[in-house]
């Protein structure tokens, strides 16, 4: 009876056992189904899906995931819709779509959201300004402790955006963005050591800022960020915080294009456009820019539409340029508003069309008035150039001594605050008399205050007066040094100019090595006289092997930048059957 009783009570025992585990399981269950309810549900599985896709570099998959979780109202979802339209990665290029969903997190709180939204108020591609809102949206971000939007806070800050202009607090801004990981906010801060905005001049500080902006951008890009490509490929085509590179260049603008992203298809038309394989290839640069010039991008219909209009190298056709010209305008480009001005004004292929012509020109004048109002310098500087354009139909002398004055009033307050490179723009003002009258005495003193400051700009601006022997300030031997250091500092014009005085003595001994090496160096970069110079060396055989296939890519090259002496030698050799 015992044993029996035992074995009774084992049996009930192992029943609430097995009761108990199908409870727990069950429980289990119903928790995993909640879980998966409340992850589709707030769209978080879609997210995930998204992401995924995001960073495989497959957009339109991407697109559709984010578009079901932002259906459910998830924000990260609606940032990341309004990021690939800005990008257009897997959709046509759309800033109003973008702007609309970045609206929609950036209320529900999306930091991201926020700063995309401050960046494209902050004049994104040409859109209208609101410095105000910006700043506003760039705070929210950063009381979040978003890193890039830090750093646009820094940036309001160093330029005196809806803000004080204040050099420290951007600079502290920028150093607190870069601690979180912001490669942007290092390229600031190079920048910022490089003009000499509220900090000594500094190129050993300027270059090892970027070379940690350049080891975050390549973490980034390794873990499939596009930005971050597209932030790759520009430093080393613009040679800024390292030399020109222009294979490493087109490694990240072939990757962009691989993956459908216009900035790559846009890198790789200018090119072909520059020549910078050594060879010019304008159609190709046309099927890349008409490739995302259908798909609205308004900077690849401004290219297409120059080309078509300039017609070099390609058929030339007027009506679709301007179709192309227009569409751009439509999309916030204020070039293509000029140059829309001038055609109707001109009746360059068109009828003459004052009214067109007036109309494109209130647009512009409109472009940088609006940012003008809101303490942009550089704005007030394109105003007082506009008003001053006697072709203009809009022409107002007294305006553009207005905006002038009003330029020049920013600029003496930036020196005030310790900008040396606003030490050398008013001398630029005093050099070619921009609202004033032109006093070279004058502009030769502010470019040395600045040069020897270490400002490249005004090393290279006053070495070009030292160098001018029929100028009374001719001094060659200081003309080559202040040359050679804004040559250093990696300065394209002044990479050629300093190979010219090493060709022809001028402060040195004459030195055909280094002609070669600094216009070979500049020509890296495009600079259309350092093409037609390195032309000229492979036509005469002067320090190279003469070479006329080589002599006829610069020449052409350098044609194609509107060196005339260059088309003109160019078209000489075509005529003589050299080429």
């Amino acid at each position: 009876m015992i044993n029996n009783g035992i074995a009774e009570t084992s049996i009930v025992e192992n029943k609430k056992k097995r009761s108990m585990g199908k409870f727990i399981i069950g429980t289990a269950l119903v928790l995993i189904i909640i879980a998966l309810g409340f992850l589709f549900f707030t769209g978080k599985a879609f997210m995930f899906i998204a992401d995924g896709y995001y960073k495989a570099h497959k957009f339109p998959e991407s697109v559709l995931y984010y578009e079901k979780a932002a259906s459910l109202g998830n924000s990260k979802a609606q940032t990341g819709l309004g990021m690939l339209y800005e990008l257009g990665a897997g959709v046509e290029v759309d800033i109003e779509k973008a702007l609309k969903f970045y609206t929609e997190a950036a209320n529900k709180g999306d930091a991201e959201a926020q700063n995309r939204l401050g960046d494209i108020y902050d004049g994104y591609e040409g859109y209208p300004v609101d410095y105000k809102k910006a700043f506003q949206l760039f705070s929210k971000a950063a009381d979040r402790n978003y890193p890039d939007a830090i750093m646009n806070l820094g940036w309001m800050y160093l330029n005196g955006y809806s803000v004080d202009l204040d050099y420290n607090k951007a600079k502290e801004l920028f150093e607190q963005a870069a601690k979180k990981g912001s490669a942007a906010a290092y390229c600031q801060l190079g920048d910022m050591y490089l003009e000499g905005r509220g900090v000594q001049i500094d190129l050993k500080k300027y270059r090892e800022y970027y070379s940690e902006a350049i080891k975050i951008y390549e973490k980034q890009a390794s873990e499939g960020e596009v930005e971050a490509l597209n932030k790759l490929a520009n430093i080393y085509f613009g040679g800024t915080g390292v030399d020109v590179d222009n294979e490493k260049a087109k490694v990240y603008f072939d990757e962009l294009m691989k993956i459908g992203i216009p900035a790559g298809y846009k890198g790789m038309a200018f090119f072909n456009y520059q020549g910078r394989e050594g060879k010019v290839d304008i159609q190709k640069a046309v099927e890349l820019y008409t490739a995302v010039a259908d798909k609205g991008d308004s900077e690849a219909q401004y290219s297409l539409a120059n080309l078509l209009f300039d017609g070099k190298g390609i058929e030339k056709d007027i009506n679709k340029a301007i179709d192309f010209y227009k569409m751009a305008a439509d999309n916030y480009n204020v070039l293509a508003c000029k140059k829309l001005a001038a055609i109707y004004l001109k009746g360059e292929g068109v009828v003459k069309d004052s009214t067109l012509a007036e109309k494109y020109e209130k647009q512009v004048v409109e472009f940088y008035t609006r940012s003008a109002e809101q303490g942009n310098a550089d704005s007030m500087y394109q105003l007082g150039i506009f008003y001053g354009t006697k072709e203009n139909l809009l022409y107002d002398a007294k305006k553009s001594a207005e905006y002038y004055k009003k330029y020049t009033e920013q600029c003496n307050m930036q020196i005030q605050k310790g900008s040396v490179e606003a030490i050398n723009k008013v001398a630029v003002i005093y050099d070619k008399g921009l609202g004033t009258t032109a006093d070279i005495q004058k502009a030769v003193d502010y470019y040395k205050q600045a040069a020897d400051k270490g400002h490249y700009i005004a090393s290279k601006n006053l070495a070009y007066k030292y160098t001018d022997a029929g100028s009374k300030f001719y001094n060659p031997n200081l003309g080559y040094k202040l040359m050679k250091y804004a040559s250093e500092c990696g300065n394209a014009d002044a990479m050629n100019r300093f190979g010219v005085l090493n060709y022809k003595g001028e402060g040195t001994e004459s030195n055909i090595a280094e002609f070669i090496k600094w216009i070979s160096k500049a020509a890296d970069a495009s600079d259309a006289n350092a093409l037609y110079n390195l032309g000229q060396a492979y036509y005469y055989g002067v320090g190279v092997e003469k070479d006329v296939i080589k002599a006829s890519n610069f020449l052409e090259r350098a044609a194609n930048f509107g060196n005339k002496d260059a088309e003109k030698l160019y078209f000489d050799m075509k005529n003589k059957g050299e080429i």
